[in-house]
């Protein structure tokens, strides 16, 4: 009872509530409501145009670079430059006596790799086959050198077996210039020292070694030779003195050889020669003086037809002389 009540009664009250809101309108009829013009509903369609420029796709390029492509390999350039081999000097050495022939030799390439003269493939090698260390004689052995890449290069140089230990004369030789030679000395004065010795403290004999070194054996041990004895003693002691110096022979020989020094002191070649001339056959300054630093022009020009003929050489052979 209580709720059917309550139902109808909200009922009642909402009916109510409509017509107290009718009649805060002003009573209208429905006659009123559409003789007044209705409400204009606008419809309101969203813009075509869109208000933001929306991004596009990407475009494809006309030729895609792929990111997965290799770079290609250069083609390496071919090695053709050969070693370069270093240290390469003449021996001497005594009959029978023992020598090292890969001392201070070296070799390098522009690839920067290692030579040597050890293992079962050496890339350093020498050719010494050629070589008697038994008989007195001059010989050749042939340096190689071989890289990686193939290319190969070669050295030359003379072995000289004497019947006299080359020490032992090269100590002989420092033992004289000790004695003739003072400390303060101009090249020139040095030289001139040594011609002195030479020419003045060696008789001239008809005897000479079978190579140089045995030659100056003479000059310095017995004082006594032939012009290749003269020659020979010079060269020695020039050489250990530090003074540049050349061997020069007369050519043509014609069943008469000579033998002499050239020397350079800073100023170029000059005539060296030592050698002791018979009064009868020289002139006065070369027999009194000797042939001390001579020009070539001078030798030319002496008085005596023995100093002009024994001094006459190819020129081609030697650097410029004065």
């Amino acid at each position: 009872m209580t709720v059917f009540f309550t139902k109808h009664k909200l009922r009642f009250l909402l009916l109510a509530g409509i017509c107290l809101a009718f009649a805060a309108c002003g009573g209208e009829t429905s006659k009123d409501v559409s003789a007044k013009t209705s409400p204009k509903v606008v419809v309101v369609s969203p813009s075509l145009t869109p208000t933001s420029t929306p991004t596009p796709f990407p475009t494809a390029t006309a030729t895609p670079t792929p990111t997965d492509t290799p770079t290609p390999t250069p083609t390496p350039t071919p090695d053709t430059v050969p070693p370069v081999i270093s240290g390469v000097s003449d021996i001497e050495m005594k009959v029978n006596g023992t020598v090292s022939y890969t001392k201070n030799v070296t070799a390098t390439d522009n690839s920067g790799e290692s030579f040597s003269f050890r293992g079962d493939s050496p890339n350093l090698w020498v050719d010494r086959s050629g070589v008697n260390t038994s008989k007195a004689g001059t010989y050749k052995v042939i340096y190689y050198a071989k890289d990686a890449a193939g290319n190969v290069t070669t050295a030359e140089a003379n072995v000289l077996v004497s019947k006299v230990s080359p020490d032992e004369v090269w100590n002989r030789a420092d033992q004289v210039l000790s004695k003739i030679i003072k400390d303060g000395m101009t090249a020139e004065e040095k030289a001139k020292a040594i011609f002195d010795y030479v020419h003045k403290g060696i008789a001239y004999r008809d005897k000479k070694g079978s190579d140089y070194i045995e030659s100056a054996y003479y000059g310095l041990e017995e004082n006594a030779g032939d012009c290749n004895v003269f020659a020979a003693t010079a060269r020695v002691l020039l050489t250990r003195a530090g003074i540049s110096n050349l061997e020069i022979r007369k050519y043509p020989e014609n069943n008469d050889p000579h033998v002499w020094n050239l020397v350079d002191l800073g100023n170029g070649w000059c005539h060296f020669d030592t050698t002791v001339w018979h009064p009868d056959t020289a002139d006065k300054d070369a027999r009194d003086e000797g042939i001390f630093l001579w020009t070539t022009e001078r030798l030319k020009s002496s008085r005596s037809n023995t100093i002009r003929s024994q001094h006459v050489f190819d020129a081609s052979l030697y650097p410029e002389i004065q």
